[in-house]
């Protein structure tokens, strides 16, 4: 029989005090990554706040909030590609290919969507009462030039991404949000200046210096080679993207729908909504990038030595604390967040348009949704499997299209509010069942 103190032999104890280490650090690299990305959110917020009570009209927050949905479209699509096709494959390769691959992949961004961006900037005219229909009189106008401005904005935005991944392949989450943090609180203390002296659309022009500022000092931490030897390592990012960006750029026009929608609304209706909203997506996406994201490497390299048992304590570790999290968040913003604004806004804001206190409650399906589906998604995306959760999205999103559109036009804002949630909690459920087939048969052996 084997003695009840007999010493672990040396090389174990080891790893295992290697084992603890390596999990502390990854702790606290969550906690302050979480930290940078909720004061990212914040000043984020602030802004929002800042144009709800310096905008000259309530229209004029309305236009605002509908033609900003324009990079936010290009991010959602870029941020989709990243995390599902470039942030695995970087993983993968060795560190000497990393810059080189992220440099070419700038390169064909910046070459390709600025020229686009440039003729839809002095088309804007012809196009932006098109997409969002509602605004008429001065608010036409400066929905004008703040949607031409978004769109010249959208390629540096999808840069900004593309520098995000490599900085999260290099296992730089710190310096990435905190790059994020100082841009977006340098946005809202200069719009705290310019919009009460400049207007609205001042904005538009501080958002584009934004994105063009955080890309380069992201750049400044991608080594100097040649952009060459970054086109071989692309080509099995460009396989698994064409997929994941056909169901994306379909998807995630949703946002320009429901801003389509929310200008035929009354004033005001629009910047409530889509604050509320916002506050439950931008806040998923921080915990997306604390919980979700910052899970990828694990769980790729998990897959890659089929690694089953570090797999499912990956994802069911990250499951559990998205989901208290999200909860939380609800909570939190139903009972701080009407308050809050009611102190901060013009009243004017606040007593037009939509009850904020309802619709964040009839939100509620969305920070959870949100949350877990895109650990759900980053899942399959670690395993190499882009197109089942990219075609699960369009034909859920294809139903929830028609049905939002029915329901806003016969029912009302409500209503509309209280079907997003139960699409995003829809989508995760099934998601989670596809999840649970596709990893019986990854590690089948």
């Amino acid at each position: 029989m084997t003695p009840v103190n007999t010493p672990v032999p040396m090389p174990v104890r080891a790893s295992r005090i290697k084992a603890v280490l390596a999990h502390g650090r990854q702790l606290r690299t969550e906690g302050v990554v979480a930290l940078l990305n909720l004061a990212t959110v914040a000043t984020s917020f602030l802004l929002q706040i800042i144009v709800l009570r310096f905008a000259g009209d309530v229209r004029d927050a309305d236009a605002y909030f509908a033609t900003s949905a324009i990079p936010q479209v290009a991010l959602s699509i870029a941020v989709n590609a990243v995390t599902g096709a470039l942030l695995p494959q970087l993983a993968r390769i060795g560190t000497d290919e990393r810059p080189a691959a992220v440099r070419a992949l700038v390169l064909l961004v910046i070459a390709a969507g600025l020229p686009i961006a440039t003729v839809l900037f002095f088309l804007a005219p012809w196009w932006t009462l098109v997409i969002f229909p509602g605004f008429v009189g001065n608010a036409s106008q400066d929905a004008v030039t703040l949607a031409g401005l978004a769109a010249l904005s959208t390629p540096f935005a999808i840069t900004t991404s593309v520098l995000s991944g490599y900085l999260y392949a290099e296992r730089r989450f710190a310096i990435n949000e905190g790059i994020a943090l100082g841009s977006a609180s340098g946005l809202a203390i200069a719009a705290a200046l310019l919009i009460p002296v400049a207007g609205i659309t001042a904005l538009g022009w501080l958002l584009l210096a934004r994105f063009v500022l955080q890309g380069l000092l992201q750049a400044l931490f991608l080594p100097r080679t040649p952009v060459r030897q970054g086109w071989a390592a692309l080509a099995p990012v460009w396989r698994r993207t064409r997929a994941l960006l056909a169901g994306a750029i379909y998807f995630k026009n949703d946002i320009l729908v429901d801003r389509y929608l929310l200008s035929l609304a009354a004033a005001g209706a629009l910047s409530k909504v889509v604050f509320a909203q916002s506050i439950f997506t931008a806040a998923a996406g921080v915990l997306g990038q604390a919980l979700a994201n910052t899970a990828s490497p694990t769980l790729s390299q998990a897959h890659h030595v089929r690694d089953k048992a570090q797999f499912q304590a990956a994802l069911l570790r990250n499951l559990v604390l998205l989901g208290l999290a999200s909860v939380l968040l609800f909570l939190a913003a139903v009972a701080l967040v009407p308050p809050i604004a009611a102190l901060l806004t013009k009243q004017s804001v606040m007593h037009n348009g939509v009850n904020l206190r309802l619709v964040l409650l009839l939100f509620g399906g969305v920070p959870i949704g949100a949350c877990i589906g895109a650990l759900l998604a980053n899942a399959f995306y670690a395993m190499g499997d882009t197109r089942t959760p990219t075609m699960m999205t369009i034909g859920t999103f294809t139903i929830f299209l028609v049905a939002k559109v029915i329901v806003f036009s016969q029912v009302g804002i409500y209503a509309f509010c209280a079907l997003t949630s139960v699409y995003y909690l829809a989508n995760c459920g099934i998601m989670a069942g596809l999840l649970r087939r596709k990893m019986r048969q990854e590690f089948a052996a």
